[in-house]
């Protein structure tokens, strides 16, 4: 985590910081939520891709229980992003 901050610290040079893809960051969604906090002084926004599900849709496929592996690990991210939203 400090590494990941370090190096977005280094491209805060007087323009705005987007952080826009994390992949590399290989963590787990507590990891991820708590380096979008610790990044927040740093960055000046967030951005990731919306496929069009909903976070509603992909609850109910969870709820029918036909969620697909990679459906449940985007509406994890989905709710991470709702979480970790503007305060």
């Amino acid at each position: 985590m400090d590494d990941a901050i370090a190096v977005l610290e280094k491209f805060a040079v007087g323009k705005p910081v987007v952080v826009e893809e994390t992949f590399a960051l290989s963590c787990s969604t507590p990891e991820l939520e708590e380096f979008l906090r610790k990044s927040r002084p740093i960055a000046s926004g967030w951005m990731g891709h919306y496929d069009g599900m909903t976070i509603s849709e992909l609850e109910e496929l969870k709820r029918k229980k036909s969620i697909t592996i990679s459906q449940a690990i985007y509406l994890d991210w989905l709710e991470l992003f709702r979480r970790a939203g503007p305060k």
